[in-house]
């Protein structure tokens, strides 16, 4: 935006400089209005500035709650394998433990 901005200003600069130099009387009428859509365009660079730090902002907030959710349903993901693993090792120790000793 910054770059933009200068860019801008210094086309209308440039502008500037050229009607100054070939107009006479009128010159002045036009500097006003060039002045004046240099400072709207100022503004509204700014506004878009301030916009879209605002979104920025936005953003990251929904970037932080994604973390968040993305975090809960790994805890709860490593949680479910964890008693499914306990689960399955208490069935096999069970299923040794019935089976018939034989040779004894």
């Amino acid at each position: 935006m910054a770059s933009i901005q200068a860019n801008v200003e210094k086309v209308v600069l440039a502008k500037l400089r050229d009607d100054d130099d070939s107009m006479n009387g009128g010159g002045e009428h036009r500097i006003a209005a060039l002045e004046q859509k240099l400072e709207q365009l100022t503004t509204q660079v700014s506004s878009q500035q301030h916009e879209q730090m605002q979104h920025n902002q936005q953003v990251q907030v929904q970037m932080q709650s994604l973390d968040m959710k993305i975090d809960q349903q790994q805890n709860a993901f490593q949680s479910a394998l964890g008693s499914k693993l306990e689960q399955q090792m208490l069935r096999i120790e069970q299923l040794f433990t019935k089976r018939p000793r034989t040779g004894e």
